[in-house]
Parts: structure tokens; C-alpha cells; sequence
């Protein structure tokens, strides 16, 4: 695989890199539309809660409806890491949640209060995500295209997690600029942003699997894999302190492994039970239709981390430039699909923010004619933002299971 040569319709070698100049520029621009796009989709979500929200149904799990914006943000988990940031790990099952966003909220605190310091952060690290993925995105597809591919995730249908105080927008930012670092060849902050995804969420620990493949791949001579070995270990820092922190803390390691089994009943599973078993509730479940959507849309995106796997193989085995970007969708998915069987209402949250996803959507899409490409773009982007309101409500009106 790694001597296959381009074909002449490889989506790569028809969209060379620009100079430095110019992709500076793009950088610039890219940014500026990464927060043009938060902005709209914290805006929107303020608008549809203060107006449509009142005309839905409240859900089993709130008592009454939030009256204070930045609360309508902080829902469900949320909590948790509000908690962590106050008090620390003074509850056990706490320790489910990784430490990185507690500690960041804790940093900004004093100056801006807990709950919006906790949703800035998310905020800013969803300008991150999307400017990374655009940028990763752009050295494979048109700027058109990649531009999409960035809209996508802002509107994916459970994108309210990308600007609620929650972590997973910390987690693609991480993780694809340390995929950025790796297609340059530079491999600390590649590993160090590596270390900080791996301690924001458990997904995270992917990224320090993708920094060692590159480097094998990447460079010669024997020294590569010591080298590989000290940049793996160094991406896995954050995942590794967290572990040795409870060690002394609790006296077992893998007390975030524990907590997670005992307050959601997460446990392994064989990686595509998720998807089976939604089909499963969804056939012959009798539940109320908000309860029944969201397992519609989880085991959508159940289904769609199997086909992206299955794209992602693919891809990576016709174009060498897309291996690093397929190990790290596959590595991710395979860690999603196989450690939420008990929080199968959750497998949205970690299918739709795999850092890379995006970046075979929009080389999917390329592969179309252009009439094609822009119905298909219209049809996905309408189904996702219609989704990502309904979900968005449903978040914040207590129908939501996370």
C-alpha cells in the first residue's frame, strides 16, 4: 500500500499544495469563516430555544424549563465537569470524565464564572475544530468543498454538544491539528496536542497512534522507530497521568474504567453491536417518538461509522496521502463502537465528532460531477441542520439521553 502510486483521478494529486503565501492566506480566511460559523450556530440555537422551544413538550428529566441562556448550554453532563472544575474528583463516578476540560474551566474561572467560562472554551475550541478541519480538508478537496466539510460539522445533527459545555470540541480540535502536524512532518506538537486529546476524552487516545505511524512511515532508518516510540508515549501522556492520578487516588488504575461501568453501564463490546442493537430497540421497542428519534439518529450514526471504516480502507488503500487520516478515523470509530454498548443513546455524540470524518466526507464528495455534488450537498446540509434543531431542543428540553 505504501508504494502504490497515485491514479490520475486521485482527488490529492488534482489539487496540489499552494505555496506558503498563499496558504497563510487561506489559513487567515478559513479561521474567519470558523467563527462566522460558531457565531451563526450559537445564535440560531439562542433563537430556536427562546421561540420554538416553548412550544415542544418537556421532557421526563427536567422539572422545568431554564430561563438563563447560559444555563440552557450546561445541561445534562455538563454538570459533571462544572463539578470537577469546583471540587475536584469528590465523587466517584466523576472519574468517568477525563480532566483536561475541568482544568480549563478551573483556569478561567476567576474571571469569567464556571458556566461561561466552561462554554467559551467550547466555543473557542469549536473555532478550532472547524478550522482545522477546513484546512486539512483543503489540501485534498477544492476550497469549495472543504468549506462544506467545515459547515458540516457545525451542523451535524447532534452538533449542540459543539457548543454546550461539553468537551468534544476540544476533542476534534486536538485531534485533527495534531493530524496537521503530522502531514508536515512535525512531530512534537503533533504528540503534545496527541497528549491533550487523549485526557479530553477517551477517543482521544487515537491520536498518539496515528503520531507513531507517521513517523514510521515518514522517515528511515532504524533511529524511526525509537522515535515513534518516544512521540507514542508522549501523546499518551495525558491518558497515562490521568491513570497513574487515580492509581494514587483510588489505589486502582483504572478507576475511570469503573466509574464509567458503574454510572453508565459502559463496557467493551465487539465494535458494531452498537448499531445492531439500536435496530434492534427500534424495531421491537414501544417508546415515545422523542425517545425513538434519538435512537433513530444513533444507530444512523452507528451505521455511518461502519461505512466510513469501511470508505476510510478503502481510500487510504487506492491514495497514500490519505493513510493518516484513515488510521485515524478507523482507530477512533473502532474505540467508539466498542466501549459504549451500555451508552448506545450516545454513540452520535462520538461517531459525528470523529476528528477526520469530515475529511472523507468532503473527499467523497469530490468524486462527484459538480450538478451532483451541490443536489447531494444541499439534501445533506438540509437534513443536518433540521436535525441538529430538533436534537438541539430535545437537549435542552430533557429528552435527550447522553
Amino acid at each position: 500500500m505504501l508504494g502504490r502510486q497515485r491514479s490520475e483521478v486521485d482527488p490529492v494529486a488534482s489539487t496540489p499544495f499552494r505555496s506558503s503565501h498563499n496558504q497563510n492566506s487561506s489559513g487567515t480566511n478559513f479561521a474567519i469563516f470558523a467563527v462566522l460559523l460558531v457565531v451563526i450556530r450559537v445564535v440560531f440555537a439562542l433563537i430556536a430555544l427562546r421561540t420554538i422551544g416553548h412550544d415542544f413538550h418537556k421532557g421526563p428529566f427536567f422539572s422545568s424549563r431554564e430561563s438563563s441562556w447560559i444555563r440552557l448550554f450546561n445541561n445534562w453532563d455538563a454538570t459533571h465537569y462544572q463539578e470537577i472544575s469546583q471540587f475536584g474528583y469528590h465523587k466517584f463516578e466523576s472519574r468517568a470524565f477525563l480532566p483536561a476540560y475541568p482544568l480549563l474551566i478551573r483556569s478561567v474561572s476567576p474571571i469569567v464564572g464556571r458556566l461561561l467560562g466552561g462554554l467559551l472554551i467550547a466555543w473557542i475550541g469549536a473555532v478550532f475544530a472547524i478550522w482545522g478541519v477546513i484546512d486539512v480538508a483543503r489540501k485534498y478537496v477544492s476550497t469549495s468543498t472543504a468549506l462544506v466539510s467545515g459547515a458540516l460539522l457545525a451542523w451535524n445533527p447532534v452538533s449542540v454538544f459543539l457548543i454546550s459545555g461539553y468537551p468534544e470540541s476540544l476533542l476534534v480540535a486536538t485531534m485533527i491539528w495534531s493530524l496537521r502536524f503530522c502531514l508536515d512532518r512535525r512531530w512534537l506538537p503533533a504528540a503534545l496536542l496527541a497528549a491533550f486529546a487523549s485526557c479530553t476524552m477517551p477517543q482521544g487516545v487515537a491520536a498518539s497512534v496515528v503520531v507513531v505511524t507517521a513517523v514510521v512511515i515518514s522517515e528511515s532508518g532504524r533511529m524511526r522507530f525509537l522515535r515513534a516510540m518516544f512521540y507514542g508515549i508522549l501523546g499518551e501522556a495525558g491518558s497515562l497521568g490521568f491513570l497513574i492520578y487515580n492509581g494514587f487516588a483510588t489505589g486502582n488504575v483504572l478507576a475511570s474504567q469503573r466509574a464509567a461501568q458503574m454510572g453508565w453501564h459502559e463496557h467493551l463490546t465487539y465494535p458494531f453491536h452498537i448499531a445492531l442493537r439500536l435496530v434492534a430497540i427500534l424495531i421491537n421497542g414501544h417508546h415515545q417518538i422523542q425517545i425513538e428519534s434519538v435512537f433513530v439518529i444513533n444507530a444512523i450514526a452507528g451505521a455511518l461509522g461502519i461505512a466510513s471504516i469501511g470508505f476510510a480502507i478503502y481510500i487510504a488503500f487506492r491514495y497514500k496521502s490519505l493513510e493518516l487520516p484513515a488510521v485515524l478515523l478507523i482507530v477512533a470509530n473502532l474505540l467508539s463502537l466498542s466501549t459504549i454498548d451500555g451508552g448506545s443513546e450516545s454513540t452520535a455524540r462520538f461517531i459525528f465528532f470523529t476528528a477526520p470524518l469530515y475529511i472523507f466526507v468532503a473527499v467523497g464528495l469530490e468524486m462527484f460531477s459538480q450538478p451532483v455534488r451541490r443536489a447531494v450537498v444541499g439534501t445533506v446540509m438540509l437534513v443536518c441542520c433540521s436535525s441538529a434543531i430538533l436534537f438541539g431542543l430535545q437537549f435542552n428540553l430533557g429528552w435527550w439521553f447522553t
